[in-house]
């Protein structure tokens, strides 16, 4: 049964759970081509490389990341529950009962690149760093952290450039490029 923890999206907290799936409990996936799924577990910091095939899905590689899920502060859940009522009001039927978690996964995002490195993003409960991104090679033999600058929400990451939107002072989305030496990046996985 797969978990999906929704966020507070500025925040980066989680403020409800949603049920089902094939893949097991995990909040973030990606593909690679068109027959390799790639999926991490924020709870047990695993990561699963999964070859689609005609009889269902093949295991191919796990590896752990050693980002697992981590404690809600009591001011945090306090605070979500709250705001849970005035998002009911406006979006969600009245009888609908969301759990709040006592753990956070530790994982806040995955993308796979371009070339197949796998990037994930470590969650953090506190607001206005620059982000920690996990990175590991194709197939998970190696593994490095960069850095990124806070506020910026990775939606690709193609040759050497990540592909990011963020918000100006007026809330309206800002589409962000950034450019990245692989070389320096491969020398970080070594």
């Amino acid at each position: 049964m797969v978990t999906t923890i929704f966020y507070d999206r500025v925040r980066e907290v989680p403020w409800g759970l949603a049920h089902g799936g094939v893949f097991g409990d995990t909040g973030q996936w990606d593909v690679i081509g068109d027959s390799v799924v790639v999926v991490a577990d924020g709870m047990s910091g695993l990561v699963e490389w999964y070859r689609v095939a005609n009889h269902g899905y093949e295991l191919l590689n796990r590896i752990e990341t050693g980002l697992v899920g981590q404690a809600v502060p009591e001011t945090d859940r306090q605070r979500l529950i709250a705001l849970e009522s005035e998002v009911k009001k406006k979006y969600i039927s009245a009888d609908t009962e969301w759990l709040f978690p006592t753990l956070a996964p530790g994982i806040r995002n995955m993308v796979v690149d371009s070339r197949g490195f796998v990037w994930i993003k470590r969650l953090s409960l506190s607001v206005g760093g620059p982000q920690t991104w996990r990175v590991t090679a194709p197939g998970g033999e190696r593994s490095g952290d960069v850095a990124l600058p806070a506020g910026v929400e990775v939606r690709d990451i193609s040759n050497d450039r990540i592909f990011g939107v963020t918000t100006d002072g007026l809330d309206v989305p800002v589409i962000k490029v950034f450019e990245f030496d692989r070389s320096q990046l491969l020398e970080v996985l070594r």
